[in-house]
């Protein structure tokens, strides 16, 4: 008979569980912590959380050394954060080791392979190559595992434990490269051939821009160009940004260049969501959030300006790019444009060394 004290126990552990959920939800939501594939969808880690209690709980069923419990813990961060997810992890845990009891050294390796987890796989975006991180997990898995059966060796045999263990990573390696195969095809690389078709300079919209503004259309096209170098330089979305690049003037199509006409075109052709928070990002002061990559098509569509201007009062001027870039990022800082931009100082550097670099091509704005 479960007495009062257990059923108090439990009440102040689903409490405090709660509480912390969600202390982490409101903070990740508040400072967009949750990666863009997965914004607006905050329900998907909802739903993948209590999937993933239901199926923690199947680990009261299965051997220690064949359930795979540190996979609930890589799917959680990708779909969230590495923040949110593993404290997402450590609540399975917190309620597993309530209502079945296990060994400390149990339950400090399935925290350290939560954690492990999430800081390898917490970086998805383009240019992840999952192939390094998937090896070291497996690796770090195997060897974890073993430092427990050697401090218990008796509850589990040799034999038991290799053929367990072999299981385990047989089943980890299947589910992690299915899942980096569904991320990649359904959510980081969804919109690659939209952005393919879209970032050519003989694109419907662009060339209908061309006849409409000759100067908006080469200005974009200058935009578009400097921006996938800046965005390729710091492993940002270069698909993204250039695109960003091409389309920020976009509205011209509807009359005034302005965020209205440019959304309106861009719902039109049904540009992608990420795309069209870009154009607002870009073309809306003072938002609660810059991206990168919009953050980057502000510096370069100012630098465009700053260098046409230049060009047209005298054709043959030498200009100091450098101080020119320098310039416009401090305007943008110290106007706050960059205020609320997920761009760091050590990124903004690498920017303006790679623009510096660009010298050659600025002779085609004279």
């Amino acid at each position: 008979m479960i007495n009062t004290s257990t059923i108090i126990n439990f009440i102040i552990n689903i409490i405090s569980i709660a509480f912390i959920l969600c202390i982490g939800f409101y903070f990740s939501k508040k400072n967009l912590l949750f990666f863009k594939w997965n914004q607006g969808h905050e329900k998907r880690s909802l739903i993948l959380y209590f999937v993933g209690l239901a199926i923690s709980f199947l680990y009261a069923f299965i051997p220690f050394y064949v359930f795979p419990f540190g996979f609930l813990a890589i799917i959680l961060v990708i779909f969230s954060n590495s923040y949110f997810g593993y404290i997402m992890y450590l609540s399975y845990l917190c309620l597993y080791s309530f209502f079945f009891t296990r060994s400390m050294e149990e339950f400090i390796v399935l925290l350290l392979i939560g954690a492990l987890g999430s800081t390898l796989f917490a970086t998805l975006n383009k240019e992840f190559r999952y192939g390094g991180a998937l090896c070291s997990y497996l690796i770090m898995d195997f060897a974890l595992y073993f430092l427990v059966f050697l401090s218990d060796s008796n509850t589990c045999l040799v034999g038991d434990f290799i053929l367990y263990s072999s299981i385990r990573i047989f089943v980890l390696f299947i589910l992690l490269t299915i899942l980096m195969k569904i991320m990649n095809d359904y959510f980081i690389c969804k919109n690659d051939h939209f952005y393919v078709s879209v970032n050519d300079p003989d694109h419907e919209l662009l060339i209908s821009l061309k006849y409409i503004d000759e100067n908006a259309y080469f200005h974009a096209v200058h935009t578009a160009y400097l921006s996938d170098k800046a965005a390729r330089i710091i492993h940002a979305d270069a698909s993204l940004a250039k695109a960003l690049g091409y389309y920020h003037r976009i509205g011209l199509l509807q009359g005034e260049d302005n965020i209205q006409n440019t959304l309106t075109v861009a719902a039109t052709y049904h540009f992608p969501e990420e795309l069209q928070n870009a154009m607002r990002e870009f073309g809306i002061k003072n938002t609660e959030h810059v991206s990168k990559e919009a953050a980057i098509v502000q510096i370069c569509d100012a630098l465009v300006s700053s260098l046409t201007y230049l060009f047209q009062k005298d054709l043959n001027a030498q200009l100091n790019y450098e101080k020119i870039i320098d310039v416009i990022i401090k305007k943008k800082l110290d106007c706050n444009d960059l205020a609320s931009c997920d761009l760091t100082l050590c990124e903004l550097t690498q920017i303006k060394k790679g623009l510096v670099e660009e010298k050659l091509y600025y002779d085609f704005l004279r």
